[in-house]
Parts: structure tokens; sequence; C-alpha cells
């Protein structure tokens, strides 16, 4: 599934910040009954508006906006965000360089009729209630106990997040390497909770112990429930298949074998078969 073809699913539930040094609105801007660009994050950074990709030919304008978009208040100072992008560029010339970014950002949201980016002196801010992201409609997803098709069909799918987007500078390197790490842990911390509760049918309890071993093939209580749910539906072959698996992960990565609960609950499927 790509991006564009994601529905709706958060609506306008992203709610305006409130900023008394916005300017007014322009007459030409459109009147908005949701979010109007939606950012894909997942397998390298895309942005949409009416079903079109925006033309935003800069690593780092893109760069610029999944900070702001993954920052609390979508808000940062201009230090922070030339420290992040030019951390080895004298000051007053990354200022200047951070200041054709803006420039060029606010541009491409002019010609989509939007007034997404504010800035004075000091800082830089995106209005919140104009974006939706594919991480926002992923976490909503699992909440409805349905991981979206795109959480299941690629492994370790956390990798991809913000693709080609390595090697842009030093400091954000690393701020990606920590945001990653943070999706993942988010992302398994709800399938988690999902996979706890036990009002969902067989085939919820699949989909979600499954999406939760393609971020996390390590997961041994994921495979425990998909094992326990793939003989509830008299799938003993999937069961088995589920534990070779992980006992090959474990394995490779770790050099360990599966709990001896997990292994016990192999030979009981193994005896009942």
């Amino acid at each position: 599934m790509t991006y564009h073809q994601l529905p709706r699913l958060l609506g306008s539930s992203i709610q305006p910040l409130d900023d008394a040094s916005s300017p007014p609105r322009a007459p030409h801007a459109r009147q908005r009954a949701g979010p109007l660009i939606r950012i894909a994050f997942f397998g390298g950074m895309a942005l949409h508006s009416d079903g079109r990709e925006m033309a935003l030919n800069s690593r780092k304008a893109m760069a610029l906006i999944a900070y702001l978009v993954l920052t609390p208040g979508m808000k940062a100072t201009r230090v922070q965000l030339v420290g992040l992008l030019w951390s080895d560029t004298e000051e007053a010339k990354a200022r200047a360089s951070l200041r054709q970014l803006i420039h060029l950002v606010r541009h491409a949201f002019e010609k989509e009729g939007l007034e997404g980016l504010t800035t004075d002196r000091d800082s830089v801010k995106l209005d919140g209630s104009i974006f939706v992201t594919d991480l926002d409609c992923a976490l909503e997803s699992i909440e409805r106990g349905v991981p979206l098709d795109l959480l299941i069909d690629e492994p370790r799918i956390t990798d991809s997040f913000l693709r080609f987007h390595d090697d842009l500078d030093p400091s954000f390197d690393s701020w990606l390497a920590t945001k990653r790490e943070s999706v993942r842990q988010r992302l398994i911390r709800a399938l988690e909770a999902q996979l706890s509760d036990t009002s969902h049918s067989t085939e919820a309890t699949k989909r979600i112990a499954r999406t939760l071993l393609q971020i996390d093939p390590t997961q041994e209580v994921a495979c425990q429930h998909l094992m326990r749910a793939c003989v509830a539906s008299g799938n003993v072959g999937g069961a088995l298949a589920a534990y070779k698996q992980l006992w090959e992960c474990l394995e490779e990565d770790y050099d360990i074998e599966p709990s001896a609960m997990t292994q016990e609950l192999v030979v009981a499927i193994k005896n009942a078969s």
C-alpha cells in the first residue's frame, strides 16, 4: 500500500496550535475541514496535497518539515534548526541557509493555498491542523485493533522511517537514529497493549501478533499469541512455522534459544496434533 492510498483515518483530530503572532489568513487561503497535507515517513518522505505529491526537491527542506512535525508543538528555535542541519557550518552562513530553506518551504505551501508556516526572529512553527502523517494513521489503526497493511508488508518497517535522509548532517543523523528507535518502541507498546486485550477475535489476534513480529521478530510473547491463534483456527502448520522463524531469528541475532515457556508451548502443540 502506498501512502497516498491511505484512507483519511484521522479526519481533523489534530488541533491547530494557538499562536498570537500568526498573521491573518489571506483571502485566497482555502477553508479547510481537516488536514490538507498528508506526510509519508515510512519508506522515504513524501508530501501530498489534494492527492498530488508536492514538489519540494530539497532533502533539507523535507528534513526541516519532518523535524518540526515530529517535535512537540511543531515548533523549534532557529538555533536548534541551524544546529540540526548545518552543524559544521559557520553560524552566519548557516542562518542564511535556514532563511532560504524557510522561504522554499513557505513557497511550497503557498502554491497549495496554505499558510502552514509561521516564523519570528527566534523560532519556526508549523500549523498542526493542516498535517496528518502515516505514523498517525498507523497508530490509530493499531488502536482499532486492525494494523495497516503497510506495517505487515515490510519487515522492520521503522528502519525505513525517513529513508534517504541519512547522511544529511551529523546532528540530524543522530536525531534520526533516536527518532527511529522512539517510533519503533511506540509501535511495539501499542501492539503489546492490543495483544493483552482478550476481546479480539482469533483473526484479529493473528494480525496484531504478525504485525508485532514484523517490527520486532524477537518478540516471544507475540509469537506465543500467534501460535495459539493459529492452532485455534486449525492451522498447526502456521503455528510451527512461526516458532521456526522465531528460533532462527533469536539464534542469528542473539545466539540464544526461545524461552522454556515457548518451547513447552510448541511441544504441547506437536503432541496435540
